[in-house]
């Protein structure tokens, strides 16, 4: 990791992201074939991009097949005095996939996931804008998605988060 925080990678680090975005069930030998280099390269690779916090492996899902049938984009305009409880609320919301804090008049961005667009509305109505210091709603229903590209993502954990995340642990090796 660079003085600033940054992960540097060459072209195998980049050839493993690339390869795992298609299909990020292959196996570490399998990318390493793939890639012409050891299967040890490939997985300590791996763990270097991980515990700098540069990838995560994960799932992702498809909305609409696991019952989620409308979204929406949902600006909210919190006072600065309650922008944290008002995360935390929103945060905790089953229905919430995404909470960012953005800039301008609107400083909370939620994109809500419902079976229908009445569940929606009640989401809006008795959790979000009923919330503390909520000044101001304004929802856009996604009407149609056409790029979903979400392999570059910046994730920016708030301070309270990074505090209370486990710290990763050293394996210890058996010696033979």
């Amino acid at each position: 990791m660079s003085a600033n925080g940054m992960v540097k990678t060459d072209a195998i680090d980049d050839g493993i992201m690339a390869i795992l975005r298609e299909d990020g069930r292959l196996s570490n030998r399998e990318v390493a074939r793939r890639l012409d280099v050891s299967e040890g390269t490939v997985r300590q690779r791996l763990k270097k991009l991980q515990d700098a916090g540069a990838i995560r492996i994960g799932v992702v899902t498809d909305a609409n097949r696991t019952g989620v049938a409308v979204s929406a984009w949902v600006r909210v305009a919190v006072a600065p005095e309650h922008v944290d409880s008002a995360l935390r609320t929103f945060t905790g919301l089953d229905e919430a996939l995404y909470v960012a804090v953005i800039a301008g008049r609107f400083n909370v961005m939620i994109v809500i996931g419902a079976a229908n667009q009445l569940e929606l509305m009640r989401t809006i109505n008795t959790k979000i804008e009923s919330s503390r210091g909520v000044a101001e709603v304004d929802v856009r229903i996604i009407a149609q998605t056409i790029k979903h590209d979400i392999h570059e993502v910046v994730v920016r954990p708030s301070p309270e988060s990074r505090k209370a995340a486990p710290k990763p642990r050293r394996q210890k090796r058996k010696r033979e």
